[in-house]
C-alpha cells in the first residue's frame, strides 16, 4: 500500500473519528433546549459518517463495478444532510423544544410557506437521486490532492448545475432561519452558538461548490479533504450548541409533575412569623454550626416558593444532605458539583446538571440566565448551597468577587435567593464580611429558626 492511499485512508478514518466522537457527545446529551434536534444532529453525524466512508470503494480493485453505487451513495447522504440540516433549521426557528422528526413535519406543515418550500424541495431532491439512472457521471482517473492517481467518477456538468439549487437550500433559507432564531433568544451563550451555525452551514454550502469547481477543472479528486472539512466544521458548530443548550435545556426543563397535586405550605413564613409568600423578592443567609442540619428549613423554603408559582433551583453537592432531602422533588432543578465530570454535563434525571467542583462560573451562567428571565412566565428562586465551600476551594479574594456578581445579578431582578453558610469553617472576619452584604440573616439551630436581627 503506496503513501498516497495511507493518506487518503487516514483522513477518512480522522472523519469517522471526528464525527464519531461528535455524534456521541450529541446524543448523550440529554438536557437540551431542542430534543427533536439533538436526534436530527445524531442523524446528521451517521449520514456524514456513511458519506466519509464511502471514499474507501475508490481503493477497490473493482471500482469500475461499484461506481453505480458510489455516486447513488455519494449524490443520496449529500441530499438527506441537507434536508436534515433544513429541519434542524425549522426546528430551532419555531422553538420546537420537545418535537420529533414526525412532530416536526407537522409543525412545518402548518406554517404554509415553509411548508411548501419543503414540498418543494423534497421533490426536487427525489428528482436530483432519480437522475441516476441516467448515470449522470463518467469514471476516469484523478490526481488525489495527496499526489498520485485514483479511479473516480466525475459528475457531468449539467447534473452538477441541478445541486446548485440544493446547495443554497442551506446557503439562502436554513443559514438565514438559525440567524433570525438567535435574534429572538435571550440566551446570549445559545444566541452565539446559534449564528456559530448559522455561518458554518454557509461555509460548507460555499466550500462544496468551490471543491467540486476544483475538482471538475483541475481533475483533482477532494472528495476524502472536502468531508473531513465538513466534519470539523460541522462538529464544532454542533459542540458550540451542545455547551449552550445544556443550560438553556436545564432552565426551560419542566416538570412532569401536575402543578398544583401537591398541597401547598408556607411553613418557612409561618416559621418566621410573617405573612404567607414573605420571602419573595428577597435575599437570605441562612447560618448553621451543624453541617447537614438545614435540610428542614431549605426545603421548607423551596415548597413555600413552589406553592408561589416560582420556579426553584438549588446548586448544591452531589453528596449533600440537602441534595439527598430534595432530590424527591422533580419540580426543583438541581445544579450539583461533582469529581466525576471535569465540564458541564447533563445528570442521571432531566432536572439536574453535574458541574465539576471547581466549576463556579457555571454557576454564574445558571445565576446570570436565570436572573435575566422567567422559566414558562413564572418568578425564580434560588438556593445555593454552601459559600463555606466556595471560600475553602476559590479563595478569599475570587469567593468575593463570586458573591459581588451574583448579588449584582440577582439584586437588579429581584430574584429570590437563600445563600447557605456554615460560619465555624471560615475565618471570622470572612464570616463578617459576608453578613455585611445581606440585611436577612437568619440562623438555624435545634431551637429552630430564627432571625439574627430584624427582617426586612
Amino acid at each position: 500500500m503506496d503513501y498516497q492511499i495511507l493518506t487518503s485512508l487516514a483522513i477518512i478514518l480522522a472523519t469517522l473519528a471526528v464525527l464519531s466522537f461528535s455524534g456521541v457527545v450529541i446524543y448523550s446529551h440529554k438536557v437540551t433546549a431542542y430534543e427533536g434536534v439533538r436526534k436530527i444532529l445524531v442523524g446528521i453525524c451517521i449520514l456524514l459518517g456513511a458519506r466519509a466512508g464511502l471514499e474507501a470503494i475508490k481503493f477497490s480493485p473493482n471500482f469500475s463495478s461499484l461506481a453505480m453505487y458510489y455516486a447513488a451513495g455519494d449524490v443520496v447522504s449529500v441530499t438527506l444532510v441537507l434536508v436534515a440540516l433544513t429541519a434542524t433549521a425549522l426546528g430551532i426557528y419555531f422553538d420546537s423544544s420537545k418535537a420529533n422528526f414526525s412532530q416536526l413535519i407537522r409543525i412545518i406543515q402548518s406554517h404554509k410557506r415553509h411548508g411548501l418550500i419543503m414540498d418543494a424541495a423534497a421533490v426536487y431532491i427525489a428528482g436530483i437521486i432519480g437522475l441516476l439512472v441516467t448515470k449522470p457521471y463518467s469514471i476516469v482517473y484523478l490526481r488525489e490532492f495527496s499526489g498520485g492517481r485514483v479511479l473516480s467518477i466525475v459528475f457531468k456538468q449539467s447534473y452538477q448545475l441541478y445541486l446548485i439549487p440544493a446547495v443554497a437550500l442551506i446557503v439562502c433559507y436554513a443559514a438565514p432561519l438559525v440567524f433570525s432564531a438567535a435574534g429572538r433568544t435571550k440566551d446570549k451563550g445559545l444566541a452565539n452558538s446559534l449564528r456559530a451555525i448559522s455561518i458554518s452551514w454557509v461555509a460548507i454550502g460555499v466550500i462544496f461548490v468551490a471543491l467540486n469547481l476544483f475538482q471538475n477543472l483541475g481533475m483533482v479528486d477532494m472528495s476524502g479533504l472536502l468531508y473531513f472539512i465538513f466534519a470539523v466544521l460541522f462538529s464544532f458548530t454542533a459542540l458550540g450548541f451542545n455547551k449552550a443548550s445544556l443550560l438553556a435545556g436545564f432552565i426551560e426543563y419542566k416538570s412532569q409533575d401536575v402543578i398544583g397535586t401537591r398541597a401547598a405550605s408556607f411553613a418557612f413564613s409561618k416559621s418566621l412569623n410573617k405573612d404567607s409568600g414573605y420571602a419573595s423578592g428577597k435575599t437570605f443567609l441562612l447560618e448553621s454550626d451543624v453541617a447537614g442540619s438545614l435540610e428542614t428549613p431549605v426545603r421548607d423554603f423551596c415548597i413555600e416558593q413552589l406553592s408561589l408559582g416560582e420556579s426553584v433551583f438549588v446548586v448544591t453537592n452531589i453528596s449533600s444532605p440537602l441534595y439527598r432531602a430534595l432530590s424527591r422533588f422533580t419540580d426543583i432543578r438541581f445544579c450539583l458539583f461533582t469529581q466525576r465530570v471535569n465540564r458541564p454535563q447533563p445528570g442521571e434525571k432531566e432536572n439536574e446538571i453535574l458541574i465539576p467542583q471547581d466549576g463556579i462560573t457555571t454557576v454564574l451562567d445558571v445565576i446570570e440566565k436565570v436572573s435575566g428571565t422567567t422559566v414558562a412566565g413564572r418568578k425564580i428562586s434560588l438556593v445555593i448551597d454552601n459559600l463555606t465551600d466556595v471560600f475553602v476551594t476559590l479563595g478569599t479574594e475570587n469567593a468575593q468577587k463570586f458573591l459581588r456578581t451574583a448579588n449584582e445579578f440577582m439584586a437588579y431582578h429581584q430574584v429570590t435567593v437563600m445563600f447557605i453558610v456554615y460560619p465555624d469553617g471560615l475565618d471570622i472576619k470572612v464570616v463578617n464580611w459576608i453578613r455585611s452584604l445581606y440585611g436577612n440573616i437568619l440562623s438555624f439551630s435545634a431551637r429552630g429558626l430564627k432571625p439574627l436581627k430584624e427582617l426586612d
